[in-house]
């Protein structure tokens, strides 16, 4: 092969690999934000619940924090919607959060069908002391698009699945309680 042909054949290859490149661009940072404003500052949880552990340290009323999705969980002065913080493993009570323009989207990990091992209750948040919304017998099946591994443990287990009903119910159960079908 002649140079000029080497040439062109490497230019070539670097022009296809910049189109393919700029046809599917690296996946963006979240485009949500929003600014603690309780007076106190906010405490990060483990799950969306007050009932957890903390992790990390308070964020300061005024800071800006990058969100990446939101869940239902424990209700804090009348909202139950928490959001989960961007490139850490823990969320904040949305009571204490002002978007800072759209809100984010419901948090969604993948697709997963349980089915009750016993008649078990939902509750509000990832803790058997966040209030029970409603109860399933034993056999029923359930969806769910999040699952935490650092809620309240139940039988030496963290796990909770983040359940909506066919009904359209959404809240938490302990994996203890589940068997997994798909």
């Amino acid at each position: 092969m002649n140079r000029h042909l080497a040439s062109l054949t490497a230019a070539g290859l670097v022009a296809a690999a910049t189109l393919v490149a700029g046809a599917a661009p690296a996946p963006a940072a979240p485009a949500y934000q929003g600014r603690v404003v309780a007076t106190g500052g906010v405490v990060q949880r483990t799950a969306p619940s007050t009932h957890v552990g903390t992790t990390g340290a308070g964020i300061r009323k005024g800071t800006v924090v990058t969100l990446d999705c939101q869940l239902n969980g424990t209700v804090v002065g009348g909202n139950q919607r928490w959001y989960k913080i961007h490139g850490r493993d823990a969320w904040i009570a949305a009571r204490y959060v002002q978007n800072i323009g759209r809100a984010p989207v419901a948090c969604t990990g993948g697709q997963w069908a349980y089915e009750t091992r016993t008649g078990t209750n939902i509750r509000r948040g990832p803790s058997t002391r966040d209030a029970k919304i409603g109860s399933l017998p034993r056999g029923t099946e359930v969806l769910s698009r999040w699952v935490a591994r650092r809620g309240q443990s139940v039988g030496g287990n963290r796990t909770w699945v983040a359940v909506e009903t066919t009904n359209g119910n959404r809240g938490w159960i302990s994996v203890t309680a589940l068997r997994r079908t798909a």
